[in-house]
C-alpha cells in the first residue's frame, strides 16, 4: 500500500507511455533496490538512453530520480510505520546504515533518527 501511495505522487499520466512504464517499474521495485543499470536492462535500453529519457521528461538523472524516490519511501517508513533506521536502510536497499544515513541527511537535511522524532 505504501508503494502504491508513492506511485500516486508522480503525475505519470502526463508522461509518454514508455516513461510511465519505467516509472511504474521503479516505484514497484523500490524495495528491491533498482539501479539505472537494472532499469535500462529491463527496458532494453542502454544506461545513457535511460538517462536521456529522464532528463528530457523529468529534468533529472535516472540515478537522482531513483535515489529521491528511495528517500521518500524511507521517510514514510520512518514516520508512518515507525521502523528503525537499520530496518529502513535495509528496506530501501542500502548496504550499510551509515551510507543510508549519509544520503538521507543529504536529501532531507536531518539524520534519519532526528527526522523520525521531529513532529
Amino acid at each position: 500500500e505504501l508503494l502504491e501511495n508513492l506511485a500516486d505522487d508522480i503525475r505519470s499520466d502526463l508522461l509518454p507511455g514508455r516513461m510511465q512504464e519505467i516509472i511504474l517499474f521503479i516505484e514497484r521495485n523500490l524495495e528491491n533496490s533498482p539501479t539505472p543499470e537494472k532499469v535500462s536492462r529491463t527496458f532494453g535500453l542502454c544506461p545513457s538512453a535511460l538517462n536521456r529519457l529522464f532528463r528530457k521528461h523529468l529534468h533529472t538523472s535516472s540515478h537522482r530520480y531513483i535515489n529521491g524516490r528511495k528517500m521518500e519511501l524511507a521517510s514514510r517508513l520512518l514516520r508512518e510505520e515507525s521502523l528503525s533506521v537499520k530496518e529502513t536502510s535495509g528496506r530501501v536497499g542500502f548496504a550499510t546504515q551509515f551510507s543510508f544515513s549519509r544520503e538521507f541527511k543529504k536529501y532531507f537535511g536531518l539524520s534519519p533518527k532526528k527526522f523520525s522524532l521531529a513532529e
